[in-house]
């Protein structure tokens, strides 16, 4: 845009002339009045001054806060006087090389500090707020979790509202350093459960991670922080393998003073679903879920995969004694329920509670889910293959065959693997299996 077709505006400041700001004609208004027209003038203004060299120009028209004119196509003296501060401060700006020298510049630098404190705001979250975001979002969209799923949706929840919340819960996520995290993990790996102290520290890096993918932090402050190392658990409430050969059968005395002591308290919820970790090998958070609907007519337990964590569906034969443990059949609902609340399942976390009230019924310290680890050893006691157990306990098979090709359900050799475990049980308790009932049939032609 040439210089010539601007013309110099004459301003004033403090009674000294002002150069460097002028005027040209951009455009007309036209008001049709009857057969008159009226023209008005549209002016466009611009600064324009040289420091140090170099050439600074600022050009602006009717929507700017400096070249508003009115309905006369008059600058107003006013706007005038803006301009001039304006240029005034651009020429400083140019000279001591700090601020903006230009309106582009100047709105360049206002719409990032605006960006900044639009930031800022979204960092003043609260962390237990922050969790809640965290929580729903993943509910939905579930980013970089590979199992998508409830429950370990449910696990997030729990990790972080046991332990982070009611310690940091109420700061702002921004101010959260890394020892607010390393204190919150001590105190868990203080009081014995390195394993929980894991989960926590895994829940708070996928906390932290989302928020910085959504801009609500600026770092992760878990980010490169060491798990605890873990000793798997390998308890289990089998005889110990002799090393001398003998045809004599295992006593198992572990499990029959587990069952007897079960079945005398088998008016508690948490004892029946003990006895049926025993006899299905299931996981017991999946025993407590348990849903009457999920039951056929031929005593087929079947749970779909997306309530599973490995994401493979749980198919689990009711043997004659497993249905006993939980009759009287209902038509639907959870089988094991609270008593308080018979709408809602018995937790699982009452199933640990209930053994040590119990003194792990006077056996070496064990935890529920040992129970499954003891259905495992026994049936691979009878020779039943990786592939029956890994089905019948719903664990997830690498294999490309079972994975993409083979899709048996193998219901029979399930059914065998299942009464195998039954009549093992009732051998070490010394009962034996009820006979099945048969139904007389009269025809009536021939009565």
């Amino acid at each position: 845009m040439a210089m010539n077709d601007y013309k110099a505006v004459k301003a004033f400041h403090k009674g000294k002339p002002v150069r460097g700001i002028y005027k040209r004609e951009a455009g007309t208004f036209e008001i049709k009045k009857g057969a008159v027209k009226i023209t008005v003038p549209n002016y466009e203004y611009s600064f324009d001054f040289t420091v140090a060299g170099k050439r600074h120009r600022s050009v602006f028209g009717q929507d700017s806060d400096f070249g508003k004119i009115n309905a006369k196509g008059v600058w107003e003296s006013e706007a005038i006087e803006r301009a001039v501060e304006t240029l005034l401060k651009y020429k400083n700006n140019a000279k001591t090389g700090e601020g903006p020298t230009s309106i582009t510049e100047e709105q360049e630098i206002l719409r990032k500090e605006a960006e900044e404190n639009a930031r800022k705001e979204k960092r003043k979250i609260l962390v237990k707020d922050l969790s809640e975001l965290f929580l729903t979002d993943i509910a939905v969209s579930a980013p970089g979790i590979t199992p998508k799923k409830p429950r370990t949706i449910k696990e997030y929840r729990q990790n972080l509202y046991r332990d982070v919340i009611p310690a940091i819960g109420e700061r702002k996520a921004e101010t959260i350093e890394r020892e607010d995290i390393a204190e919150i993990i001590d105190k868990i790996v203080a009081r014995g459960s390195i394993i929980q102290a894991n989960r926590t520290l895994a829940a708070c890096s996928r906390l932290f991670n989302w928020a910085l993918s959504k801009g609500r932090v600026r770092y992760n402050p878990c980010a490169q922080m060491k798990k605890y190392n873990e000793k798997p658990r390998d308890r289990v409430l089998t005889e110990p393998e002799q090393k001398q050969a003998t045809e004599k059968l295992p006593n198992h005395d572990e499990i029959k003073t587990l069952w007897l002591q079960l079945e005398d308290k088998a008016y508690y919820t948490e004892a029946r679903v003990l006895m049926l970790c025993v006899l299905t090998g299931a996981r017991p958070g999946e025993i407590c879920n348990m849903k009457w609907e999920d039951i056929d007519r031929d005593n087929w337990w079947t749970v779909h995969q997306d309530k599973i964590k490995t994401n493979v569906s749980l198919e689990c034969l009711l043997t004659q004694t497993a249905i006993k443990v939980i009759e009287p059949r209902q038509p639907k609902g959870y089988v094991f329920t609270l008593n308080s609340d018979p709408e809602k399942p018995l937790p699982v976390s009452r199933l640990s509670k209930f053994v040590r009230n119990y003194g792990y019924f006077n056996l070496e310290e064990w935890q529920p889910r040992d129970l499954r680890r003891t259905f495992t050893t026994l049936a691979t006691g009878f020779e039943f293959s990786d592939l029956i157990i890994n089905k019948a306990q719903a664990r997830k098979d690498s294999s490309v065959i079972r994975v993409h090709y083979d899709k048996r359900h193998y219901y029979n050799e399930l059914r065998q693997l299942f009464e195998t475990v039954e009549r093992e049980i009732l051998r070490i308790i010394g009962k034996k299996k009820d006979p099945a009932k048969v139904v007389k049939i009269i025809n009536k032609a021939t009565a």
